[in-house]
């Protein structure tokens, strides 16, 4: 947040003639853009000190629409705004929306709306003058739902993997690992295709299966007797997997998460 309120006092301390701009002024704009390019960035260099943020930020744009005044403290020349924040993703990244299984395993409570390519969130900020030397504040609130966003899509590996591509599974051997346990598909001799779930705890056993459907890139293990499903989104590289049921399993055996292919 300091980087986007240093930025808008270097702007227009000597354009503003002492009267605080109103909530479309370009700078004021340009400023509550800045804080939150700088709430992203802080939110993948926590995930990921040594990122090359610079990167991920290439890829996407941030604009303001919508921008209206909503209060004018005529005592302080005090003005609040609000906003809609718009974050514009690569199309691929915009699409791990709509998978449930992105939306739980990776960014659980953050609430966003995606609107094609756009993350949008609502936001609101205040433009005001300091008393003691006549700078433009700028500060801002909001950015965090789109900053969590871009760093679960990151954490997931989509600004890294290809998620267009999809793997061939009946050539051999696949195999997607996350931390802590791995999938590996391989072709049955039926024509099938079976997984084998491993994980790196003794507590957890080794669990092997045949696919029971597959629907274009999901496939489904689905044993109703049991009281168990599984669900493996293959998004290019990247493939999630979520459980239904399964109450017979532990938790901490679970094969959800969100695995890269090796």
């Amino acid at each position: 947040m300091r980087l986007g309120l240093f930025v808008a006092v270097i702007l227009i301390v000597a354009g503003c003639g002492g009267k605080t701009p109103p909530c479309d002024d370009e700078t004021v704009t340009a400023a509550v853009r800045g804080n939150a390019e700088q709430t992203i960035t802080d939110a993948l260099l926590r995930s990921d000190p040594e990122l090359r943020v610079e990167q991920i930020m290439s890829r996407v744009s941030i604009t303001l629409t919508d921008v209206t005044a909503t209060d004018y403290n005529k005592s302080i020349d005090k003005h609040t705004c609000g906003a809609a924040l718009r974050v514009t993703l690569p199309t691929e990244i915009a699409a791990l929306n709509d998978y449930r299984a992105f939306q739980k395993l990776v960014l659980r409570d953050t609430k966003v709306e995606v609107e094609a390519n756009d993350i949008v969130a609502p936001i609101t900020f205040t433009t005001y003058l300091s008393e003691q030397d006549n700078q433009l504040i700028v500060y801002s609130e909001g950015e965090n739902a789109p900053a969590k966003y871009i760093q679960g899509a990151h954490k997931a590996g989509a600004f890294d993997a290809d998620l267009s591509t999809l793997p061939e599974l009946r050539v051999g051997l696949t195999l997607y690992t996350t931390p802590g346990k791995s999938v590996l598909l391989e072709p049955a001799e039926n024509g099938a295709l079976k997984f084998h779930v491993n994980h790196q705890s003794h507590m957890c056993r080794s669990w092997t299966q045949f696919i029971t459907e597959e629907r274009g890139a999901t496939l489904v293990y689905d044993n109703p007797k049991a009281g168990c499903s599984l669900i493996f989104s293959r998004l290019g590289q990247i493939m999630l997997v979520e459980h239904e049921g399964c109450e017979l399993m532990a938790k901490a055996c679970y094969p959800d998460g969100v695995y890269q292919k090796q």
